[in-house]
């Protein structure tokens, strides 16, 4: 019967798998070569399934503008995608703890290490004034392990990493500040993450910045980031942008663009002003990004370009008169909106990320809080909630998708995303479940999937091996305590990273 089946003509298999689910095209798609050569050659097979739309691209693009190929592909992580989320919470394939005390690094809770960064294999991280990049490769079976210095002294820093295009090289920036000699500088290390090169210190760029206010004392968060080949420093006063490879530079100073007088986007204030600068991966633009929102759409996105004509550097740049400043009023991108009441809101912004149809998008998470009135006796009541906003970079059009979920006042101190600068939604920094059962842990992050606001949910992850480790992490005695780690998941590797206080546990799901 089966040879007699796949003797028929493609336009009559094809015609049996009208109207079936997307999920059960995948998994015709296994039985045999013969049917997988068929769906993966003609896109009829699942654009004519009964819940085609769950592989919509963002803003209403049809599956109709993927190849063959990359809809079957798409298919099949949808699938995987949806298993995951109606299997949760997932559980552990392996589990593997690092001391820190096996990389030379003595533990101290009242400094744990930060600035953290993961992809795949490599985990990334500073204590102190060094960094650390570690390559782990089926747990414990492959680990290597290279740190160097950052720059000396008690320095304040703010760490940017990009993995190269083929994910041989890591780019790290470092934006220092001594608060008490006044010093800034900025460095850009290249290093080799990949055999044979695995350690190796391919250039160092350092230069030494004019002296800006301790953000921890003004209340003001500066920030770094970094795209080949160039890096730029965000600071309550200006940014500066760096061409690392070419020894070049500029500051400018940014002035709100819907006013008549020069207002500047630059302040002291923690909830107004540039906080964060964005590269796109590969066109020659930045987004500047407003973090903070009080119910008056003043969280905003603005784009300006790179500049062409930097001037040259040396190495001490520390005086403002050294640089050439120029000043600009970026162009706005669309003011999104929320929903329908004003409440306010912090947004974090991913980066860009790159479709299976090659476009790009540019991708931020937030959360906000809005009023809302209860009964007399209890006044007024808080609501969080957790969204997402994705822009089309074509026409900046965007769209709005909120998760099914609230957060309390304690669930929202420890929700922070993060994206690789090419993978918007790749790194998380989850939230953890505040319930514990039974000495279960949990945790879960929000899974956007492509952007169509079809499969955007949770994911809960099972955590175990923490009684295990028992001796390891003796200071958390208490859950609450264990939250105030570092914790991230890669889900391109299905690895979580937990940072306790005398090492790392790295789980496969």
């Amino acid at each position: 019967m089966a040879v007699q089946l796949l003797s028929l003509p493609p336009e009559l298999l094809l015609k049996f798998l009208e109207g079936v689910s997307v999920e059960d095209v995948v998994r015709v798609a296994q039985t045999c070569s013969s049917l997988r050569s068929l769906t993966t050659s003609y896109k009829s097979s699942l654009c004519d399934t009964s819940n085609w739309h769950t592989l919509q691209l963002p803003f209403d693009r049809h599956p109709n503008a993927l190849s063959s190929e990359l809809l079957h592909s798409r298919a099949v992580e949808s699938t995987k995608t949806a298993s995951h989320i109606a299997n949760s919470p997932l559980g552990v394939r392996g589990c593997f703890y690092l001391p820190f005390s096996d990389v030379g690094l003595d533990d101290d809770p009242s400094d744990p290490p930060t600035n953290f960064f993961v992809h795949g294999n490599i985990i990334a991280f500073r204590s102190q004034s060094k960094l650390f990049v570690i390559r782990v490769s089926d747990l414990e079976i492959d680990r290597r392990t290279i740190d160097f210095p950052l720059q000396m002294g008690d320095l304040r820093y703010h760490i940017a990493y990009q993995l190269s295009e083929d994910q041989s090289m890591l780019y790290v920036a470092s934006y220092a500040y001594h608060p008490k000699q006044k010093i800034s500088s900025l460095q850009v290390r290249e290093i080799g993450v990949s055999d044979p090169a695995f350690g190796v210190t391919f250039s160092v760029f350092q230069i030494e910045l004019p002296a800006v206010e301790s953000p921890w004392e003004s209340g003001f968060s500066n920030s770094v980031s970094v795209r080949d080949p160039y890096a730029v420093a965000v600071t309550c006063m200006d940014c500066t942008v760096v061409n690392w490879k070419r020894g070049t530079g500029i500051k400018f100073l940014f002035f709100e663009p819907a006013e008549e007088h020069l207002v500047p986007l630059h302040t002291n204030y923690l909830t107004s002003g540039i906080t964060s600068v964005q590269f796109h991966p590969v066109d020659s633009y930045m987004i500047l990004s407003r973090t903070y929102s009080h119910g008056q759409g003043n969280a905003k996105f603005f784009s300006v370009d790179i500049p062409a004509n930097m001037a040259p550097l040396t190495r001490d740049m520390s005086d403002d008169s050294f640089w050439i400043m120029r000043y600009l009023r970026p162009h706005p991108l669309p003011s999104f909106t929320a929903t329908a009441d004003d409440f306010n809101y912090r947004i974090f912004p991913k980066g860009f990320r790159r479709l299976p149809d090659s476009t790009w998008v540019f991708e931020a998470v937030a959360y906000g809080t809005s009023n809302m009135e209860g009964p007399l006796e209890q006044g007024i009541v808080e609501e969080n909630r957790v969204f997402q906003v994705l822009y089309n970079v074509a026409d900046w059009t965007y769209q709005t998708h909120f998760l099914n979920v609230k957060l309390s006042e304690q669930e929202r101190e420890f929700f922070y995303p993060m994206g690789n600068y090419k993978e918007g939604g790749q790194v998380i920094f989850p939230l953890l479940d505040l319930t514990r059962e039974e000495g279960d842990y949990h945790i879960i992050f929000p899974e956007f999937g492509n952007g169509s606001g079809c499969d955007v949910g949770w994911v809960k992850l099972k955590v175990e091996g923490l009684l295990e480790n028992k001796d390891s992490i003796e200071e958390v005695s208490y859950i609450e305590t264990w939250k105030a780690f570092f914790a991230a998941f890669d889900t391109a590797s299905g690895s979580l990273y937990l940072c306790l206080p005398r090492g790392i546990l790295i789980f496969r799901y």
